[in-house]
This record gives structure tokens, C-alpha cells and sequence, in this order.
């Protein structure tokens, strides 16, 4: 519902016959959010969210550092951060290859992009895309010098770049419970199409 909407509806309850004035005595926006969002909401993750479907429980250790106290990483003390739900990247990443609707739109032979603006100019190199990166075409040379010594049968072999990143997620409209999911897509699809709010291609 847009502003102009609530604006209407608003009105609406108080031209209500049935609504009495004296409800709103003591309100406090604030304390109406936090009841709301105790009445709706879990402090366990577990309620939502369980193993199964794809989903693994995990537990990650990490560094806490502490402030005013100048340390190396690794020598910070250590803190368990227990019950992560959490999809193995290699399963997502087999499960996308493994959908022909996403398949299709995903490039398995890398390839450079040169543009040449006069015929009088030098050629310039075109880094557009994930797949035309100086890092996955050195990658996709190695695992083919790698794989003319392998003995086992020739199958069809390719790079694919699984990218990661993290954003605030609300929760609920109203509160303020957020989680930072991290995300997966692969690289070897265009950012044209993983760019698209409808393409679904993105993971977590």
C-alpha cells in the first residue's frame, strides 16, 4: 500500500463510527512496532529454518578482535557461532547446471571481446561479462594443458565461477528483525539476465 493509500485508509477508520478517540490515548509508534514484531516474529532460526530440502546445520569459529587492543587475527580470541543453515555451494552450483531453463542462458566456452573504435586504432580488450575475465580464461588454459595428461576418458569439462555476496535482509515490514543471507549465482551468466528482478537465477 502506497502513502496515498494509507493516508486514505487512515481517514477511513476515523470517519469510522465505531472507532473511539480515547483508543489512541498513551500510543507510542515505537511500542506498537516492537509489540508487533514480538507477537510475529521468533528469535529461534530454527523455527524457520531446518534441515532438509537442500539445507545443512552447521558452525563457523571466528575471530573476535578486541577494541584498543592491537593484535594479529589469528592470535584474537575465538568465538562459535552454532546452528547455520547453510546449502553446500557445490550442490547448488549442480542443481543450477542441472535446470535446462538456466543452462541455456549459462556460457560453458569462455572467449574475449576485442573493439577496434577506427582502423587506424590499436584493438582494445572489452571486460564486460565474468566469463571474459583475464582470471577464468587463465583457468579454463590450465585445466586444458591439465587435462591432456589425465588417462581417464575425455568428457566435456568447463570453468564455472560461483560468485558470493551478503546483504540486510528485513524480516518482517513493520520491525526490525534482519538476517545477512549470503548469496550464490554463477558468473558464466550474463549480468544482463541475473540483473533481471524475474530470472530467479540467484541462490542462498
Amino acid at each position: 500500500m502506497d502513502g496515498a493509500a494509507s493516508l486514505n485508509h487512515l481517514a477511513g477508520n476515523i470517519l469510522d463510527p465505531h472507532f473511539e478517540p480515547a483508543q489512541l490515548e498513551g500510543f507510542n509508534a515505537m511500542t506498537a512496532l516492537r509489540q508487533f514484531e514480538k507477537d510475529h516474529s521468533s528469535s529461534k532460526p530454527r523455527n524457520t529454518l531446518e534441515p532438509g530440502d537442500g539445507w545443512k546445520r552447521g558452525k563457523v569459529t571466528i575471530h573476535v578482535l578486541c577494541t584498543g587492543h592491537k593484535q594479529h587475527e589469528d592470535e584474537a580470541p575465538e568465538f562459535m557461532v552454532d546452528g547455520i543453515c547453510f546449502w553446500d555451494a557445490a550442490e547448488v552450483v549442480a542443481k543450477e547446471l542441472g535446470d535446462p531453463e538456466s543452462f541455456k542462458d549459462i556460457h560453458i566456452r569462455l572467449f574475449e571481446e576485442w573493439w577496434r573504435p577506427t582502423e587506424a586504432s590499436d584493438p582494445v580488450c572489452v571486460y564486460s561479462e565474468v566469463y571474459m575475465s583475464d582470471a577464468m580464461l587463465q583457468l579454463e588454459k590450465k585445466l586444458e594443458e591439465t587435462l591432456k595428461t589425465t588417462p581417464t576418458p575425455r568428457l566435456e569439462t568447463f570453468i564455472i565461477s560461483a560468485l558470493l555476496y551478503s546483504d540486510g535482509t528485513n524480516l518482517t515490514q513493520f520491525g526490525h528483525v534482519s538476517l545477512w543471507p549470503v548469496y550464490l549465482y554463477i558468473g558464466n551468466t550474463s549480468k544482463y539476465i541475473l540483473s533481471g528482478p524475474t530470472s530467479s537465477l540467484i541462490t542462498w
